[in-house]
């Protein structure tokens, strides 16, 4: 399994509200259900933090690319690691356009998980009809 991070969060955002080790069980808990889990995050930094959550494989972005670039070419630069995978997961739905395109590409079933009713307030929070 691959979990896409949300939108521009890394595993050092968990870090910083104190969220990582509790994030992290849940997913260590299937882990012997699973091959092999994956996090494709958007921290550069992550993979020194890969020991913190290991054995689950960190995926951080690779160069100087923004979120938004990085969010569309993720699924490239990543191409094995998503082919090998069972399953895709977002974390929420921000974001979720990279598993998305992930799916589309590889044909890899996804599990797209909301978190919070995102779409309740979203409309308030950016007025522009695009990012609706």
């Amino acid at each position: 399994m691959i979990l896409f991070f949300t939108y521009r969060v890394s595993l050092a955002t968990w870090a910083a509200r104190g969220i990582l080790e509790r994030e992290v069980e849940l997913y260590r808990r299937l882990l012997p259900h699973l091959p092999a889990l994956g996090f494709l995050t958007y921290g550069r930094d992550d993979a020194g933090l890969a020991g913190r959550v290991a054995p689950i494989r960190v995926l951080p972005p690779r160069g100087r690319l923004g979120p938004a670039l990085w969010s569309l070419l993720a699924p490239l630069v990543y191409r094995r690691e998503l082919r090998a995978a069972r399953v895709l997961k977002t974390n929420q739905a921000a974001g979720a356009w990279a598993a998305v395109l992930a799916k589309w590409l590889y044909g890899t079933p996804l599990i797209v998980r909301c978190g919070y009713p995102w779409s309740f307030n979203h409309g308030q929070e950016s007025p522009r009809f695009w990012r609706r």
